[in-house]
């Protein structure tokens, strides 16, 4: 007899366990007792675990017989006892299912597994409530034989088995890949799509300024959707709060002062056009042309120079030293032109051969960074992060080799938002850098946005 001989069948619980105690009499070997004193709680071998963690080998051989077990079950309705005849159920009540699992723990079948019970117990009947008639017909049978088995992601941000959203890496080793759990980079970026609107750096201007930058619409959508992400209390923009947070930054002044040349209208806030142009700025400039970019974050007064009060802040805020000078080192303190305690501005300013006027220009500042590299790893650090949160270093790949083709095209048609105004400057380097900065970004007057 099979289970859909069962259609118009009403059995009592009583006869019911009869005839499932003599089926699993027939078709399961009852378990043997075991010598000694029964298992207390929480002592010796036994486990809690929702997931299974097993070699691969095992875990197939563990699917292979819980799933050979249902459909031998399947054959009397077993695996389905609750639900309706036409997917091969028995079409009875709770205590009738209640009933058999009573009967079936005195047996030695297969355990669990979380694949099935996601299968079975979420999908089948997610399918059932929401599913088309199709989709019932294709799937809701397979899965109850557990014929067909489902895995269920969770990816809400900042969840508990957030693990879609954990986008960690695989790192080779060797002849062998290890995941680097230090990559864990946060939430999921959910896919939005980008409508012309009303709202400040989303309008028809700010459209045509995302094509002058050759965007398709598809990469239109992916910037949105991770400026959607950065933006968590919706309001339209990012604050500097919202950018350390998404991007798992830590607090710098260097990040300070980018953040507050990105924001080109400085308000404090970044828009969505201004968070597109900064982002394709920076992240299709070559290695070289970051150096440019850390001089101008640096020549505060906007006279192309450096002079020892900004050489002293870029010591101070880049390698994290204190500079000194001359009369410090003749007094006792300081130290040495470079010697990992404290910076001589002094002795750096005459090694880098300053111009008449007694500055660095680009020329010093570059052998600077040669005999510093180190000058230029917030710079490079920070490129890195955002090319791999804002769409994927692919793309940036492809978007830098026609990075001078778009520049070229733009200064032509004196666009101001993608020419001179965003990339003009020496070397083709970017104007969003080269704003007038007079003060620098003050760290103390923004760090209270950023402090949890």
């Amino acid at each position: 007899m099979t289970a859909t001989d069962h259609a118009a069948e009403q059995i009592s619980i009583e006869d019911f366990q009869v005839e499932a105690a003599s089926w699993l009499k027939e078709n399961a070997k009852p378990k043997v007792a075991e010598d000694g004193p029964a298992p207390e709680w929480g002592e010796g071998e036994f486990s809690v675990s929702i997931f299974h963690n097993l070699e691969h080998e095992q875990e197939q051989n563990l699917l292979d017989e819980i799933a050979s077990w249902i459909q031998t079950k399947s054959e009397k309705g077993y695996n389905a006892i609750t639900w309706p005849v036409e997917h091969g159920g028995r079409g009875l009540s709770q205590q009738h299912a209640r009933a058999y699992s009573r009967l079936e723990r005195d047996y030695d079948v297969p355990g669990r597994h979380e694949a099935i019970s996601v299968t079975m117990g979420l999908m089948a009947p997610t399918i059932n409530l929401f599913g088309t008639d199709e989709q019932k017909a294709n799937h809701i049978d397979t899965f109850l034989r557990a014929e067909e088995l489902c895995i269920q992601l969770f990816s809400e941000p900042n969840a508990g088995s957030d693990l879609a959203g954990l986008a960690c890496r695989a790192v080779k080793d060797g002849d062998e890949k290890f995941f680097d759990m230090n990559a864990l980079t946060g939430e999921k970026i959910k896919d939005r799509k980008f409508i012309v609107n009303d709202m400040e750096g989303q309008d028809e201007e700010s459209m045509e300024t995302f094509k002058s930058l050759g965007l398709s619409a598809i990469q239109i959508d992916k910037f949105y959707s991770t400026f959607r992400a950065i933006d968590g209390d919706n309001g339209g923009d990012i604050d500097m709060h919202e950018f350390y947070v998404f991007f798992d930054l830590e607090e710098s002044p260097f990040v300070d002062r980018t953040f507050g040349l990105f924001d080109r209208d400085d308000s404090g806030k970044i828009d969505f056009e201004e968070f597109v142009c900064a982002v394709w700025n920076f992240c299709t400039t070559s290695t070289e042309m970051l150096i440019p970019f850390a001089f101008n974050l640096y020549d505060l007064d906007g006279s192309k120079d450096l002079d020892p009060e900004e050489v002293d802040v870029l010591v101070t805020e880049i390698l994290g030293d204190q500079g000194t000078n001359d009369e410090e080192v003749a007094q006792g303190g300081g130290g040495d032109l470079m010697d990992g305690y404290k910076v001589n501005v002094d002795r750096l300013m005459k090694k880098l051969k300053p111009s008449k006027n007694g500055k660095i220009d680009i020329k010093a500042f570059t052998k600077f960074v040669q005999r510093a590299p180190e000058a230029m790893k917030p710079a490079y650090e920070l490129q890195q992060t955002l090319r791999e949160r804002v769409i994927g270093e692919a793309y940036w790949k492809t978007a830098m080799r026609k990075r001078d083709k778009v520049i070229s095209e733009q200064r032509s048609k004196g666009d101001s938002a993608i020419g001179e105004g965003a990339v003009g400057g020496p070397g083709g380097n970017m104007g969003f850098i080269l704003k007038e900065v007079v003060d620098g970004v003050d760290k103390d007057s923004v760090k209270g946005r950023y402090d949890e």
